[in-house]
């Protein structure tokens, strides 16, 4: 039996292959790096999101206790907090060269809006009618994209210029989500078709075309550069891969070995950089990748103290944001010193895990926007897998029977997804939990008060759902496999919810929303329960 997790907490950066790059990327690459941290807070989680050419970086960052995220802005050495529109949270994405910030902030009602941040001064873009905003992306002309909830309810692209917030509209399904724009207002991101199959798009000239799926069951953009090549993956065979298309054509490209590669940005000189798995390791590592060659930047830095597990852009300046395994963010700048060898690669360092900003997802789909970010791994019987679809050749010293992810839900469609996956031959018992009001326990602040857990196949057809763990006609057993998994028991009563099920082979999705408009902070967790339980 071989059980797969994915993790959203990047779901919203990025929302997936063949071409000869005879124009746009140049010679392989044999460029060095040095290293600088870009979050601030000491012992702090910190998420990097967007890059400017002028080596200013954003994205969000909390204390070690998983408290409240807030925007930062990193230039000149020097990093700060951006505050928020009045609520608990912020959330930084992008920025252009004129030093505009864009991102989304919960403000006094709870409600997320996008905003832009010039000057310390943080403006509300307002929304397309509903409840909730998210902006992504800048180009230089001030134009904005991203995603927001319309009064009916679903969540659609759009574009802000001039004061004006346009809907861009979707391709048939329910919704949309834009990530990313270049200088010519070109945008890309993810939305359904009519069939529920969630693909990549671009929207151009007031036409949004798909992008197909490289031959995968969906796909989704994560960045254009200047000349109109787009990034982003695919999933093909429950894993991802890497996709760069350009000219009406995707070309895939490979991985650093492993089964799993996600492509996260490029620059106007065709580099690429994103996250991809090795041989016999399920961890992730950042990449850059160039004139049809993929390397661990790992092995470029001249100063390697921890893992870079995501690499999310790169800059005209060859400037690269990254990830690392300790939960911080840094700045590559290409450097002339080499790094030495033999290039140590520490174990990760455990720690909490970073809350992400709520999801605003285009409608219910089989196959969600994966997690970058290093996340923890898990291994079940031979096979061994990161949190992110990543899988590495057998490792048999180690057996990791479950997986989490922490998320903070919103209202509407802004739920927390995790996707699992059952092969082999043989049903599997597994114990899925939407946690809310037992993290209090962990000092995790603003939990979900009532979490909603529910289950779907790879159709899309809801299996089972649960609103308060001790409701199950099963709850004696559902409690017995707490104990058996080595999870940690919820209160009697609590409003927690779980679900013990049994499985065939096949690809499901666990959801965690909020009963009656409830937000906050929710872990999703799904357990292998041993054969003998």
């Amino acid at each position: 039996m071989r059980l797969a997790i994915e993790s959203f907490s990047r779901v919203s950066r990025i929302a997936a292959a063949f071409l000869a790059l005879s124009a746009g990327i140049s010679a392989a690459h044999a460029q060095y790096y040095s290293v600088a941290a870009v979050t601030s807070i000491p012992g702090g989680i910190g998420l990097a999101q967007g890059l400017n050419n002028n080596g200013d970086a954003v994205g969000y960052e909390s204390a070690s206790n998983g408290s409240n995220n807030l925007g930062f802005l990193y230039s000149g050495g020097v990093t700060v907090t951006l505050g928020s529109l009045g609520g608990n949270n912020s959330y930084a994405f992008g920025i252009n060269d004129a030093g505009v910030v864009v991102g989304g902030s919960l403000d006094s009602d709870g409600n997320e809006n996008a905003f832009t941040y010039s000057g310390g001064v943080m403006k509300d873009l307002g929304t397309l009618g509903g409840n909730f905003s998210r902006a992504m992306a800048i180009n230089s002309s001030g134009q904005i994209t991203g995603f927001s909830r319309k009064v009916s309810g679903a969540d659609d692209a759009f574009l802000y210029s001039g004061g004006v917030m346009t809907d861009l509209g979707d391709l048939g399904g329910i919704g949309s989500s834009a990530v990313a724009i270049n200088n010519s207002g070109q945008v890309v991101g993810v939305a359904p078709l009519a069939s529920g199959q969630s693909v990549a798009f671009l929207y151009s000239n007031g036409v949004m075309q798909s992008l197909g799926t490289g031959g995968g069951t969906s796909s989704q953009a994560a960045a254009i550069n200047n000349s109109g090549q787009i990034v982003g993956s695919i999933v093909a065979n429950n894993f991802l891969q890497a996709f760069v298309y350009a000219g009406g054509s995707m070309k895939m490209l490979g991985s650093l070995g492993g089964n799993y590669s996600q492509a996260y940005g490029i620059n106007d000189a065709g580099l690429i950089v994103g996250s991809s798995s090795t041989v016999g390791d399920a961890n992730n590592y950042a990449f850059v990748y160039n004139n049809g060659v993929m390397t661990d930047l790992n092995t470029l830095v001249n100063s390697p103290t921890v893992r870079l597990g995501t690499a999310g852009a790169i800059n005209a300046q060859g400037q690269i944001l990254a990830e690392g395994s300790d939960d911080q963010a840094y700045l590559l700048t290409p450097s002339s010193t080499p790094p030495p060898t033999p290039t140590p690669v520490p174990t990760p360092t455990s720690g909490p895990v970073p809350t992400p900003p709520p999801v605003a997802s285009p409608g219910p789909v089989s196959s969600s926007p994966p997690t970058p970010t290093p996340v923890p791994t898990l291994v079940v019987g031979s096979v061994a897998r990161s949190a992110s679809g990543t899988a590495s050749t057998p490792a048999p010293a180690s057996h990791v029977t479950n997986i989490s992810c922490r998320a903070f839900v919103g209202t509407g469609n802004s739920v927390a997804i995790a996707g699992f996956v059952i092969s082999g031959a043989a049903n599997e018992q597994v114990l899925i939990r939407g946690v809310g009001p037992a993290l209090s326990q962990f000092s995790v602040a603003g939990a979900l008060a009532q979490p909603s857990l529910t289950v779907f196949n790879s159709a899309g057809t809801q299996l089972a759902s649960n609103a308060g763990w001790g409701t199950n006609a099963n709850a004696q057993q559902v409690s017995a496999s707490f104990g058996a998994t080595g999870a940690f028991a919820l209160p009697s009563g609590s409003a927690d919810s779980a679900l013990l099920l049994t499985l065939a082979p096949g690809s499901y999705t666990a959801e965690v929303s909020g009963l009656n408009s409830t937000t906050g902070n929710a872990l999703i967790e799904v357990y292998e329960v041993p054969s003998t339980q």
